[in-house]
């Protein structure tokens, strides 16, 4: 699989992860305290490997080759791509926020936290399909071989960068773990 192929693989495994953090919130508002640590852990998943990394990825290699390919930056589906990036964060910046407050969650906090993670949830699967649907094709259509090739390259020198500090096999190790929650 090439590079940027493994970029949009990246994907599945959101999806999965996103499920499964679907998974462990449903109730939380009946239950007494739920496990803090490992709502944190989502949370730290879903910022560090779909935003910092993933993100990054996406906006400061695979974008740029697309507007020296003549898609226009400010319009368009990759000012959509990045408008979804930002309210992404926000998004997590919710949930990192609700994460880290001191004391037992009361019900209105986990009632709180069951709502943004089912707004995080659905807004990332549309998310992904948008790229999926729009971008890849897009990426096809008009970047010329020797521009995938430059890309592909990019993309590698930054995905071995995470691997030679761990963070990389870290994040995915992480995202399997958190996949398996049901």
């Amino acid at each position: 699989m090439n590079p940027t192929e493994n970029l949009f693989q990246e994907h599945r495994l959101i999806e999965r992860v996103l499920r499964s953090f679907q998974s462990f919130v449903r109730g939380f508002a009946s239950r007494e305290q739920p496990d803090r640590c490992q709502f944190g852990r989502f949370v730290t998943f879903f910022r560090e490997f779909a935003d910092l990394l993933h993100h990054e990825k996406e906006e400061t290699l695979l974008m740029p080759a697309l507007v020296d390919a003549g898609v226009p930056w400010d319009q368009g589906v990759l000012a959509e791509l990045r408008r979804q990036h930002e309210y992404e964060r926000q998004l997590l910046q919710r949930l990192r926020h609700l994460s880290l407050r001191n004391g037992d969650w009361s019900a209105h906090d986990r009632h709180r936290i069951e709502e943004v993670v089912l707004q995080f949830s659905e807004f990332m699967h549309e998310h992904v399909r948008l790229e999926d649907v729009q971008l890849m094709p897009l990426l096809r259509a008009r970047l010329t071989e020797a521009e995938q090739t430059s890309l592909n390259s990019k993309l590698e020198q930054f995905d071995e960068s995470r691997e030679r500090s761990g963070e990389l096999s870290m994040l995915i190790e992480l995202g399997e773990e958190l996949a398996k929650f049901d």
